[in-house]
């Protein structure tokens, strides 16, 4: 992960103006603390934590993530799409 660098996206975040929904496994080798400040930063933004997903859940959890992501491309937020205040 150190080789990915240091970079802290999290200010630019607070200026997206899109809706934004963030997908995380939660036993996705990066920390879902990550997740959840992504999405608290941005200001229409929804987080969804798949338990028992990893790094790829379009490959794990198939009928979890694209039924949220149709939710969400309809101009809709899915059920267990959750809003994030705090990291």
């Amino acid at each position: 992960m150190a080789s990915l660098g240091d970079w802290d996206w999290r200010s630019a975040l607070t200026t997206v103006p899109a809706h934004t929904l963030v997908v995380h496994g939660t036993v996705d080798p990066i920390p879902i603390a990550s997740a959840r400040a992504w999405a608290a930063a941005l200001p229409h933004a929804r987080l969804i934590a798949l338990a028992g997903v990893g790094h790829f859940p379009y490959l794990e959890a198939p009928t979890r993530f694209f039924p949220a992501v149709r939710a969400f491309l309809a101009d809709g937020w899915p059920d267990d799409a959750a809003v994030t205040s705090s990291p």
